[in-house]
């Protein structure tokens, strides 16, 4: 089922509280631009769409320590804008034209002014979950701590990424799990791991709370990584098999190369896609990709089990579950 159908509200009050951190761009005007509100379009445009998988897991953490999920909300939308930064920019250095079906911010305005809305992206994640500092009943301790989560993530992001540029010349299956780990997990063990310290959960929670959402960020990135290869273009908004032509190696291409030919099938990876397309075929490794995905959710949704809050810990077992059974 669609996180969207069961957490409307939820995500209703994500959204509000995303366009109301956007309008802080509505006064960045360029006079060579005649006054135009270009960053405030382009966040925009960018920020339409998108399954707020973060914020969410942000404020079902917070209640699944019994704590008030309004009050983690500035820092669940700023996951949710930082986690938008790093589209854009991933965007940009793997040469994706289109992101939720839509063009692509440096496809349709450029490259520089596509770094400048991931930048204030990245800026305006930051002032709103500083801003959470104003809550009553905050503790500031444990803000702080949130805080100091939220800079460790964003240099693990930098890392994971450099490690899936490197990537590209060395195929090893354990070195793609790796940078999968870096450049995903992070963020989503920092939105489970804020709503818990925010919520004011025991270490033992908080600890459990960041190992889900890093299990669980593991798994949605090797199912998206499956669905590049075998989605539907329309439903996963970018064209199928962008990976392959792209020479982007993902785990299941990853898999597919491994073994005494690794070297020759990697050489052939940008020049001859299909012959890759034929490996995936012939290792399984579409079946590999899935079965280590399933896996990885497992061992996520048995961190949920010291969660005192039953409903809470069942939507966020159904958001494992969904993460790997998805179509998009």
């Amino acid at each position: 089922m669609e996180p969207k159908s069961v957490f409307k509200r939820k995500i209703a009050r994500i959204n509000l509280t995303i366009r109301e951190a956007l309008l802080d761009l509505k006064s960045v005007k360029s006079p060579g631009l005649k006054g135009k509100t270009i960053l405030y379009d382009t966040t925009n445009h960018i920020m339409e769409g998108g399954k707020r998988i973060r914020p969410l897991i942000c404020m079902l953490a917070c209640e699944g320590v019994e704590g008030d999920s309004s009050k983690v909300l500035p820092t669940a939308v700023g996951i949710e804008l930082i986690h938008t930064f790093t589209l854009i920019h991933d965007d940009i250095m793997d040469g994706d034209d289109k992101r939720r079906g839509k063009p692509s911010i440096h496809s349709m305005c450029g490259e520089p002014l596509a770094i400048l809305t991931g930048d204030s992206l990245f800026a305006l994640g930051f002032k709103w979950i500083s801003s959470n500092f104003e809550m009553d009943g905050i503790d500031e301790g444990r803000m702080r701590r949130v805080l100091n989560l939220a800079t460790d993530t964003c240099l693990k992001l930098a890392q994971g990424q450099l490690m899936d540029l490197s990537s590209a010349s060395d195929p090893r299956v354990d070195w793609r799990e790796s940078a999968t780990d870096l450049k995903t997990a992070p963020l989503f063990g920092l939105a489970s791991a804020a709503g818990a310290i925010l919520g004011g959960g025991t270490e033992e929670e908080i600890e459990c709370m960041e190992k889900y959402g890093s299990y669980l960020g593991m798994a949605f990135q090797i199912k998206d990584d499956v669905l590049n290869l075998t989605g539907n273009a329309e439903r996963i908004g970018k064209p199928n098999g962008g990976d392959l032509t792209n020479g982007k190696l993902t785990l299941p291409i990853a898999h597919a190369l491994r073994g005494a030919q690794e070297k020759k099938n990697l050489s052939i990876l940008k020049r001859e896609p299909k012959k890759i397309a034929e490996l995936i075929k012939q290792n399984g490794s579409i079946g590999y990709a899935e079965r280590v995905a399933r896996k990885i959710v497992r061992e996520a949704k048995q961190n949920l089990e010291v969660l005192k809050e039953e409903s809470a810990r069942n939507a966020l077992a159904m958001l494992a579950d969904y993460a790997v059974a998805r179509g998009v």
